[in-house]
């Protein structure tokens, strides 16, 4: 019988915001896993059960499987210390000075499985844009849990004293135009406010490049550039882009 808890034991132990593994390497430390492992996405599920406690005892949740290659990415849940509870329901949740931090993130992949498929959802998006901050040089302080729809900021890095704020957002899954203007309004308002607590910040949107989000973001631009308020594009799994001082030398 598998010994899911050599798994837990082995995540607890990983610094790296995102592990993904083969199902032949997570059998090397729990042993054989049952068929539907292979045969069933739902046996990955992160509902409550033998093998997803496991995973979610260690601070991990399964992100993405994908059947045909054999292979799971698990994503750390909370990899630093939530907001105040008294900054999670109003505008000053957006505010994160004095929010400590158990620990950076050492390594930051960007996600296999499912990726091309389901680029654009504001999880990938936020995802993205962690990887490309890395890459940067920065460190990942808190990267919003969007499935849970967690409140605050949604990326916060950090690099030579200097912190860099993101609000990320997905395209609608249903593709509506209307809504996605929508959605860059409500990020607009708290970018704005972002920028507002923390003159000093780098201050960002993060969207995936479709034409709703460019035409508000081009409609603006004098003022955000005066703002000092940057955009990162995704336009693909593993492609950002960015405009103004995102990520400045």
């Amino acid at each position: 019988m598998p010994d899911y808890s050599a798994l837990g034991r082995h995540l607890s132990n990983c610094d790296e915001y995102q592990v993904g593994m083969t199902f032949q390497e997570v059998e090397r430390i729990t042993g054989d896993l049952p068929r539907s492992a292979r045969s069933h996405r739902a046996w990955w599920s992160n509902h409550p059960g033998s093998q997803s406690r496991a995973w979610l005892n260690a601070g991990y949740k399964v992100q993405a499987v994908s059947l045909d290659e054999a292979r799971v990415q698990f994503t750390r849940v909370n990899p630093v210390t939530p907001c105040r509870p008294d900054m999670r329901h109003e505008d000053k949740d957006l505010s994160t000075k004095d929010v400590p931090v158990q620990g950076v993130l050492r390594s930051y992949s960007l996600p296999q499985a499912g990726a091309a498929r389901n680029w654009a959802s504001e999880a990938s998006v936020s995802s993205a844009i962690a990887s490309h901050l890395v890459r940067k040089g920065w460190r990942i302080l808190r990267v919003a849990d969007t499935e849970s729809r967690e409140q605050g900021i949604d990326i916060v890095a950090e690099r030579d004293g200097r912190r860099c704020l993101v609000e990320t957002k997905g395209y609608p899954i249903n593709e509506n135009y209307t809504q996605a203007r929508h959605y860059f309004s409500d990020a607009l308002r708290k970018v704005l406010l972002m920028r507002q607590e923390e003159p000093e910040a780098v201050v960002a949107f993060g969207f995936p490049r479709f034409r709703a989000f460019e035409t508000g973001f081009t409609q603006l631009r004098p003022t955000l550039t005066a703002l000092r308020i940057s955009v990162f594009w995704v336009e693909g799994p593993d492609t950002v882009t960015e405009e103004h001082e995102a990520t400045p030398a």
